[in-house]
């Protein structure tokens, strides 16, 4: 019986050391789980830039195992390119779920701005592509940068060039309604510049019930 009692006695000492370890084990979960969810920033963000409070993308790294929808629609539209820029420069893809927009699916590429330059087969098969917008039309301002994220400078080179810049003023230029809601998923082969970065800020400040998920594959 003394055996008993001192068993009974040391029970509630277990069960409260039991009831601080899965506390623990809980907050380091929760903790784990936080620290998932905390938004992606750019490489190139400095640690001392301000924090605007502006809304902006989701941003991650495209995993070529587990998204596997957007990784064929990323192939099929990459293959339509001419073969020798298929692999060069900066490719993007974009899918808008939108109600009321019709055209669902986009793509372009930093060295093609228009159809002209290319012959009438290449130009037929990548008639859907996004071009460079007509500066007067164009609904966002991009910015000088360099391949760091620094404004201007010596190095610094023009950027309405850019697949994201060319895909966001395709899409507004079909959404005369600002106040739609819905979801943009775009992925782009190199994680976007200051500027690209800049313009779907824009485009979520105008847009202010769309979100947009931003995939990229380097760095």
């Amino acid at each position: 019986m003394s055996k008993l009692l001192r068993t009974e006695n040391r029970s509630p000492g277990r069960g409260r050391r039991w009831q601080r370890g899965l506390l623990t084990l809980a907050l380091a979960l929760l903790a784990g789980l936080s620290g998932a969810m905390a938004q992606m920033q750019p490489s190139w963000v400095r640690k001392d830039e301000p924090v605007t409070g502006e809304r902006e993308p989701a941003l991650r790294k495209i995993d070529w195992q587990k998204d596997t929808l957007a990784r064929d629609r990323i192939n099929y539209y990459r293959y339509r390119l001419p073969q020798e820029l298929r692999r060069q420069n900066n490719f993007a893809w974009a899918r808008a779920d939108i109600p009321g927009l019709h055209k669902k699916e986009y793509y372009a590429h930093s060295r093609i701005q228009s159809l002209d330059s290319l012959s009438s087969r290449n130009a037929k098969r990548i008639s859907g592509i996004s071009p460079k917008p007509d500066p007067k039309e164009a609904r966002f301002k991009t910015i000088m940068v360099d391949y760091l994220g620094n404004i201007g400078g010596p190095n610094a080179i023009p950027r309405w060039f850019d697949t994201e810049y060319k895909i966001m003023e395709d899409i507004a230029s079909r959404l005369p309604d600002t106040s739609v809601e819905g979801h943009i998923q775009l992925f782009t082969n190199l994680e976007p510049c200051r500027s690209c970065w800049g313009v779907m800020k824009q485009f979520m400040a105008v847009y202010t019930n769309i979100e947009i998920e931003v995939l990229f594959s380097w760095p």
